[in-house]
């Protein structure tokens, strides 16, 4: 635990942070007491298991994953890792109904043209000529492509959050 209430630490499989495993023996506790360099201070058997185990199951640990969280979501600071997962669920869900805009209206706005020819007092267009069925098209299509890449580019970022977040997670 470090002074600004960062959690990391190193064991035989894993570490986090930037705490590694010493390569040497690690000096009596007496001589790291007496070194300016570090705040030490005695703690019971019951606390270090304590701050061993949130250290552990601290989904965030990591301080560089956990910054770069927060840093891009600023409403996820301090909030447990329950939060986190509704957080990647919302995004996701975000990003797939934004993926189904996309596909309706590849087919919506065409049949829509064709509908309201096919349905108006004095139809524009027959439904078999093809010419005039492309021209009903083309003409719908800046909204089609509108539509579609603002979908696109929408679902692609919430899709790419929801992702990162899921990341995050298993680390």
């Amino acid at each position: 635990m470090f002074s600004d209430d960062e959690l990391s630490y190193a064991d035989a499989t894993k570490s986090t942070g930037e705490t590694r495993l010493g390569e040497i023996p690690v000096p009596p506790a007496s001589e790291i007491m007496d070194d300016p360099e570090f705040d030490t201070k005695e703690i019971s058997k019951e606390i270090f298991e304590e701050v061993w185990t949130k250290a552990n199951d601290n989904f965030y640990s990591d301080p560089v994953r956990k910054r770069q969280a927060i840093k891009s979501l600023p409403f996820l600071k301090g909030r447990k890792k329950r939060s986190f997962e509704k957080a990647a669920d919302s995004f996701m869900a975000i990003a797939n109904k934004l993926f189904s805009v996309i596909s309706l209206s590849i087919v919506a706005v065409p049949l829509s043209a064709i509908g309201k020819n096919i349905f108006s007092d004095s139809p524009k267009i027959s439904i078999f000529d093809i010419d005039q069925l492309q021209a009903a098209i083309v003409a719908n299509g800046p909204i089609l492509i509108t539509i579609c890449g603002v979908a696109t580019f929408f679902g692609w970022h919430f899709r790419k959050i929801a992702l990162n977040i899921y990341d995050l997670l298993e680390n």
